[in-house]
């Protein structure tokens, strides 16, 4: 397996690895042609690498940091599932592009 040198070649790696959801994800994310302007109230996922220590900080007791992100945000949000052996989460945020800044 080689390196990807940009984006056109992940892209064409990834193909060639068969289509799966995370395919689809970013057919669907790279829709956007160029020269279009950006729909403000379009869906925005962003996704980040969180240590375990740092998504009990984020989820809060009894989940409580997350729902009022949630609430206050109006944005899906959530950290991916503990997965024996590996120290890090994912954590998921969607929402327009201001909720997801915020």
């Amino acid at each position: 397996m080689s390196l990807a040198k940009d984006s056109n070649d992940l892209a064409a790696s990834v193909n060639n690895a068969g289509t799966n959801s995370y395919d689809a994800q970013y057919e669907h994310d790279h829709e956007h042609k160029e020269g279009e302007s950006l729909d403000a109230d379009a869906p925005l996922t962003l996704r980040a690498l969180v240590s375990t220590k740092e998504a009990g900080v984020i989820i809060g007791k009894a989940g409580k940091n997350v729902a009022d992100l949630r609430d206050q945000t109006g944005v899906k949000a959530g950290v991916s599932k503990v997965v024996q052996g590996v120290h890090d989460r994912v954590l998921t945020v969607t929402g327009t592009i201001e909720g997801v800044a915020k």
